[in-house]
């Protein structure tokens, strides 16, 4: 028996654009709760690393108390010394080198912005936060990461 030419016929001209499924606000995720997912972590940095060490009875405590707030009141919080905004955005591009070149190693360069979180005075956790989850990227417990410009000066 011979092969016949086969060719496929096209019932659908197909555009090349792509709709998302679903359109979500941006921001919808400001009615949520946090929720804390730790896949991401830096494990081998020297001082911003998430080890057993700094997971003590203190830190769980405050995430649990961020449990119990929106994003949006996370985010409203002021406080510190200037009573500025405690919980915020920041560009990659304000991290100091070091922070700046890990953001590389560990593949995380898509990210434009991480997302940092007071503990404390100086004590920041920072991750990623996509949707409501908070990705726990580093607990920087010395605010090195990046570092606040004093205002007026």
């Amino acid at each position: 028996m011979a092969k016949k030419n086969k060719k496929p016929i096209a019932n659908v001209q197909v555009s090349g654009e792509k709709t998302p499924a679903t359109k979500e606000d941006a921001t919808s995720y400001y009615k949520k709760h946090p929720v804390w997912k730790f896949s991401k972590c830096d494990r081998n940095h020297d001082r911003w690393k998430l080890s057993e060490d700094k997971f003590n009875e203190d830190f769980l405590g405050k995430l649990i108390n961020y449990e119990r707030m929106t994003w949006s009141d996370i985010i409203q919080v002021f406080g510190g010394k200037k009573k500025g905004n405690n919980n915020h955005h920041v560009s990659v591009i304000e991290f100091c080198p070091e922070a700046q070149n890990r953001v590389k190693e560990l593949n995380l360069e898509e990210h434009q912005d991480f997302f940092c979180l007071r503990l404390d005075g100086k004590s920041r956790l920072w991750g990623i936060l996509i949707n409501g989850v908070f990705h726990i990227i580093w607990k920087d417990d010395s605010h090195e990461v990046c570092v606040s410009r004093k205002r007026h000066t």
